[in-house]
């Protein structure tokens, strides 16, 4: 996979973090201090003297003091009018998230307690079904993270896939990374035709050869594809409207030895141009907590399936 220049390549963005996000926005020109220093100097430069933009017919007529205090408190009720809409909309767009954010955490805790609980009655988990289990979890964090996303960005498009990384055989010391777990949106029979990606290959390549540190947000997948910076499948020509942007992240844990790229994240949506630089510390929160849980769920079941396979033996 070609190496992608910072922010040159419009239809693959790279990120480390989205700490500079709001320099991307008309807020940033207003809000810097250029901005400020520019508004004071305007202030005082068209201080005493009509606007440029004002009409010459109307520059030598008289307004009567009460046509400006009636304009002055329309303005006035107006602003406070749709503020008080904006703001209240932020504060529950604002609380939603919050909660959904303890939400995920809860769950994942709830789930961890339950493992510690199986390993402390381990002698009773003989015919326990793990497997079940731990793919309902691989599910509940990506329902979390797609109805997270959903709320953030007021998308109902947005769906979530994980991917997970497991030995080659044929290939020793190498893995590849298959998805385990797709939200509903997405078409089921995406499994039939979905194929591993080696992890010298394509996206898992090019996020191991950036320490795995980047998060990358694709905005155009066929022009992405036009350029070599994504690997076309059976899936995006079976389904090339399912999927329009992405943002993908790697998911770092402890994968039994070290500290690796245990998996990968998809948060995709159907509609164009919704993942910004802004939605970047969001989605590296989502996958940090992901990645521990998966992790964790992965030594315990390890744990426990070995214990098990002692007793029946």
């Amino acid at each position: 996979m070609r190496m992608i220049p910072k922010r040159t390549t419009q239809c693959v963005l790279n990120f480390t973090d989205g700490r500079e996000a709001w320099k991307e926005t008309i807020s940033y020109i207003i809000l810097s201090k250029k901005g400020i220093a520019g508004s004071v100097a305007l202030s005082i430069l068209t201080m005493g003297s009509w606007p440029f933009w004002w009409p010459d017919s109307l520059k030598n007529k008289s307004v009567s003091l009460e046509s400006i205090l009636i304009a002055i408190s329309v303005f006035f009720v107006a602003f406070i009018l749709i503020g008080l809409v904006y703001l209240r909309k932020r504060t529950i767009r604002s609380l939603d998230i919050k909660f959904m954010l303890h939400q995920f955490m809860h769950d994942i805790r709830d789930y961890h307690s339950r493992l510690f609980r199986h390993l402390k009655n381990i002698h009773e988990t003989k015919n326990y079904d793990f497997t079940q289990e731990y793919n309902g979890h691989l599910l509940l964090l990506a329902n979390h993270i797609r109805d997270l996303f959903r709320r953030l960005i007021n998308d109902s498009s947005i769906e979530v896939a994980i991917r997970l990384a497991y030995p080659i055989k044929e290939q020793d010391g190498n893995v590849e990374y298959v998805t385990r777990v797709r939200t509903a949106g997405l078409n089921k029979n995406r499994e039939d035709t979905s194929v591993p990606i080696p992890a010298n290959k394509g996206i898992p390549r090019y996020l191991i050869e950036r320490k795995c540190h980047e998060i990358l947000i694709y905005q155009d997948i066929e022009e992405s594809i036009r350029l070599g910076l994504f690997h076309k499948t059976e899936n995006e020509e079976k389904y090339p409207n399912e999927i329009k942007t992405m943002i993908v992240c790697p998911l770092n844990a402890f994968d039994g030895s070290r500290c690796s790229m245990i998996g990968i994240l998809y948060i995709t949506a159907r509609n164009e141009n919704i993942f910004k630089e802004e939605h970047v510390d969001y989605a590296r929160f989502v996958a940090d907590a992901a990645a521990n849980s998966i992790s964790f769920a992965t030594m315990m079941y390890k744990i426990i399936e070995s214990y098990s396979k002692r007793r029946r033996n």
